[in-house]
């Protein structure tokens, strides 16, 4: 198989595409994962090939796909090229005319997962609008599909739903590569964007990618291997709750858990039902990262600034505090102190102590100067090889959630998938939060709107309240998936979807 990238430079059909480059200045949208067969990535393969490229635009996670989950990400320079890097998940969602000053044409090199709410579909309709309204013709280098093209599966996002964690009118599975979507946006949207899609060559639409021939290459921290993007259509619900979704650890939402589920209990639960391709097993965990806003992925306060971010250098609140670092137990203290007088551990400072004169290895420690210090309710902070470490302290958000601290001991399953054919991710992820919901009622919650958004983080990634409201009434969720005696569930939505979609496709 070949991807669009290396039809570009290698297929006896590339003349046609090479001429709609050659001898103009390039703007690539692009990350880590856009590579060869041989691990080449896009920049260095296109430089290769003797093309110009004069400006590079990263999505969510950045250029770098180093950035976290909702983290803004700020432009900079790119490493072995020294071309500017422009951020399309900071200041600004889409290219801006500036930005596109030196720019001829664009070229969007981007690896997705397969599912409506990870938001590369969001940035590619951004850039096909700015492509669009600036007369700057667009060429997409397609890429597979890695959970296939043929599982179609999941409530439609309903119209006055959108977000960046949805915009394309697709179920959460929509079965499409990038390239496909690429066309559909452009055309349901009206976009006006003078597209081209270098297509796939040797691809078909029932392969996974571990069939492809192809080495997973991470595309953002916390979709380390294709196991994860197998299992994130139905997991990544869990980000609207205040359970944990894995992140932080060596296997993101491959697991789900809070520091009150009982996880044998929850492990016999779902092992009960029965479920097609899956075993859930009783596991402990410890998620070090923690991050401020996981429901809001382009909150803004009401000061105008844009929220607390890890890498953003002067974010405010609105009483003009500085805000809240990983690991800090108040976030309306501007300049807070230790008892000894030492200033915290600020990411950054280069040369923090402790009083034995130790460098801390920790980002985020709170407390630089107290090798001992304590929590208002008296436990010992948490500390990376601590065995017995106490509960975290117990900061707010602005949206009043306390989040799972790094370190944190949550109680859950790992969920197995032992054959992804008969595997129903969107199920799967909708029990675990079903008997959640059911086993611990006084504890689970869906989180509320957060930041300036009206919708809670969960009906966004469904595409509207529906699902959360059926799951509140009790429905089952085989029910919600495969529809009950008044309705048919979310499959009228998939089938009408299904049918309107084809023209788009351009895969077998």
């Amino acid at each position: 198989m070949k991807v669009g990238l290396e039809v570009l430079l290698h297929s006896p059909r590339a003349g046609p595409y090479r001429a709609r480059l050659e001898g103009r200045r390039i703007g690539l949208v692009s990350h880590p994962a856009a590579v060869t067969q041989q691990l080449v990535g896009s920049v260095e393969a296109l430089q290769e090939a003797g093309l110009r490229l004069t400006a590079l635009f990263g999505p969510e996670h950045g250029f770098t796909a180093a950035a976290l989950d909702g983290e803004v990400v700020q432009a900079g320079r790119e490493a072995r090229s020294g071309l500017p890097i422009y951020s399309l998940y900071g200041d600004t969602l889409q290219p801006t005319p500036e930005m596109l000053r030196e720019v001829d044409v664009l070229v969007v090199d981007l690896q997705d997962v397969g599912a409506r709410f990870y938001t590369f579909v969001s940035t590619l309709f951004y850039v096909l609008g700015a492509a669009g309204r600036n007369g700057c013709p667009l060429m997409l280098l397609d890429r597979p599909n890695p959970i296939t093209g043929s599982r179609v599966n999941g409530p439609m996002l309903e119209a006055g739903w959108e977000s960046f964690v949805g915009l394309a009118p697709t179920p959460v599975l929509h079965g499409m590569t990038l390239g496909e979507l690429g066309r559909l946006l452009n055309d349901r949207f009206r976009l006006a964007a003078d597209l081209t899609v270098v297509p796939l060559e040797g691809w078909r639409r029932e392969q996974w990618f571990d069939q492809t021939g192809r080495l997973w290459i991470p595309t953002s921290p916390a979709m380390p291997r294709l196991e994860t993007a197998v299992v994130y259509p139905g997991m990544c619900f869990l980000e609207g709750t205040n359970l944990s979704e894995g992140r932080g650890t060596s296997l993101p939402f491959e697991m789900a858990g809070a520091p009150w589920v009982d996880g044998v209990r929850l492990e016999r639960y779902l092992r009960a039902l029965g479920l097609p391709g899956v075993v859930f097993r009783a596991v402990h965990f410890r998620p070090w990262a923690a991050y401020p806003t996981p429901g809001n992925l382009t909150p803004t306060l009401s000061n105008g600034s844009a929220p607390l971010e890890r890498g953003n250098p002067t974010p405010t609140f609105p009483n003009g505090s500085a805000p809240l670092e990983m690991g800090y137990a108040a976030q309306g203290n501007p300049t807070p102190t230790l008892p000894n007088g030492s200033a915290p551990l600020e990411r950054g400072n280069p040369t923090p102590t402790f009083r034995n004169g130790k460098t801390p290895l920790e980002r985020g420690y709170a407390a630089q100067g107290n090798l001992t210090p304590t929590l208002s309710n008296g436990s010992a902070p948490l500390e990376r090889g601590n065995p017995t470490p106490a509960v975290v302290c117990t900061a707010t958000l602005p949206n009043g959630k306390t989040p799972l601290g790094r370190g944190e001991v949550c109680q859950g399953v790992q969920v197995h998938v032992i054959d992804r054919e008969s595997f129903d991710p969107l199920r799967s992820g909708l029990e675990i939060i079903a008997a959640c919901q059911e086993l611990w009622p006084d504890r689970f919650v869906f989180l509320p709107p957060d930041g300036d958004s009206q919708a809670a983080h969960f009906d966004r990634l469904a595409g509207s309240d529906r699902l959360r409201r059926q799951l509140q009434a009790g429905v089952p969720v085989k029910e919600i998936v495969q529809g009950g005696v008044l309705d048919r569930g979310w499959q009228a939505g998939v089938d009408e979807f299904r049918a309107c979609c084809q023209t788009y496709l351009l895969y077998e």
